[in-house]
């Protein structure tokens, strides 16, 4: 910049460029001498000049583009209102597209005058948006470049809990009907209403799910991003369905196959999806995209084999979990927060009577409030511990 004593720089002659502290303020001003006729023009230039303290890259482009538009002839007005409004937005592209217009102009006062557009090496990283998840990988010392943004550590949180039977395990059972021995010449099929495990009372296949309102939404961890549009798949195998309970998402496609040397039918009873009842010849392959949010599970089974029965959850959301054997679950990556889940077994429906951790409890339609931490607060994980489902709740 001068020095107070120094005299003022020149206005450039019309082929040579401006020093490089010319300021935008003046770039504008000599612009505004066009004589703008409406008031769109006008804002435009106004909304321009507020620009002049951005010290970034796209300032240097504006600044190029208020040169060339003083090149720009008066005939073509149009150009002077596009060049304005370009320069309101401070649009690289926009900016660079118009010097390109300004030069090959065959009326521009010299069409052979070469204009600098600085080109920067290296692209300047954008501002990452507000939820978008940044930071140091783990076991990293990489300072979090942006603060603010959502941690994977500190904002998201895991739900684990495990659920067992309250008295003596129930015996496994299997499916004693004469036509499955005799069309799929299998004896060991397990009846699966109602699992548990013989030696830790583990109760299988309870379903644990995020229930929100209507309307609501949830912000999704991106780790689900990578299931987000795949296939969820029921087979047909030994006349029974595997898996028996389906987790599906609304953006998600179920698809069912048969593996059996023989037809099957599929009928599920889908309440805001559309409901279906197809056959599915074997070795063959069925799918269907169920759109809409389902409030609880969906049965499904076979017409032609009645012993074959299943369940769909469908959610427009990934949180939602099976016990597996043991009676586990786990949701991974919860938002930190308050939310509600529910918990629900074929056998009974929601699971309302209990025992947590010893206590003896009730859940309204299986419901229950629960807090998620994040990793700064109370690990990972939010253990829910022993949920304990009694014998009476089991009884018909």
């Amino acid at each position: 910049m001068p020095m107070p004593d120094d005299p003022l720089p020149s206005d450039p002659l019309p082929n040579e460029q401006g020093p490089a502290e010319q300021s935008l303020e003046q770039l504008l001003g000599q612009l505004a001498d066009v004589r703008p006729t409406d008031q769109m023009m006008q804002r435009a230039l106004d909304s321009a000049r507020d620009a002049v303290s951005v010290d970034s890259l796209e300032h240097d482009y504006a600044i190029n583009g208020a040169m060339l538009a003083q090149e720009i002839p008066r005939s073509h007005s149009m150009f002077r209102i596009v060049v304005a409004i370009g320069l309101t937005a401070a649009g690289i592209i926009g900016i660079a597209a118009y010097a390109i217009n300004a030069v090959v102009q065959p009326n521009s006062p010299n069409p052979n005058e070469e204009v600098a557009v600085p080109q920067p090496s290296d692209p300047e990283p954008s501002d990452p948006q507000p939820n978008e998840i940044v930071g140091p990988k783990p076991d990293s010392d990489e300072p979090n470049p942006n603060p603010n943004a959502i941690e994977i550590e500190s904002e998201w949180g895991s739900l684990v809990g495990t659920i067992k039977y309250l008295g003596e395990a129930p015996k496994a059972r299997m499916i004693n009907n004469v036509r499955l021995q005799q069309v799929c010449g299998n004896k060991n099929v397990l009846d699966e209403r109602l699992v548990v495990h013989a030696e830790n009372n583990g109760i299988k296949n309870v379903i644990v799910f995020l229930r929100l309102q209507k309307g609501a939404t949830v912000p999704i961890h991106p780790s689900y991003d990578a299931t987000k549009n795949s296939d969820v798949v029921i087979d047909n195998k030994g006349c029974r369905f595997e898996p028996h309970i389906a987790l599906l998402r609304t953006t998600q496609t179920l698809v069912i196959s048969n593996n059996d040397p023989f037809g099957h039918n599929y009928k599920i009873d889908t309440m805001a999806n559309q409901p279906a009842n197809v056959i599915v010849p074997p070795g063959k392959k069925i799918s269907f995209k169920m759109g809409l949010n389902e409030r609880l599970p969906t049965s499904a089974g076979c017409n032609i084999h009645p012993w074959m029965n299943s369940f769909v959850l469908i959610k427009d959301n990934p949180y939602m979990a099976l016990t597996d054997e043991n009676g586990r679950f786990e949701i991974d990556y919860l938002p930190v927060g308050e939310w509600t889940f529910q918990f629900w077994h074929e056998s009974i429906g929601y699971i309302s009577e209990l025992e947590l951790n010893g206590v003896v409890t009730k859940w309204a339609r299986g419901r229950v409030d629960v807090e998620i931490h994040g990793s700064e607060e109370n690990g990972q994980f939010q253990d829910m511990g022993s949920i304990e489902v009694p014998t009476s709740a089991f009884e018909e």
